[in-house]
């Protein structure tokens, strides 16, 4: 689950969210499904899309 794939997947999802719903959504997400142990994602970091 925490392969290359998945990891660029799960960005190009948290970049979208803070357009409608704000970063504290975004570092809520990361906490919620531990995207950090999976990841590497630290709630604050701010995800651009391509």
């Amino acid at each position: 689950m925490g392969g290359g794939y998945h990891r660029y997947g799960a960005k190009l999802l948290l970049a979208e969210v803070p357009r409608e719903h704000g970063q504290s959504t975004v570092d809520g997400f990361i906490r919620e499904f531990d995207l950090g142990t999976l990841f590497g994602f630290e709630p604050g970091t701010q995800f651009k899309s391509p």
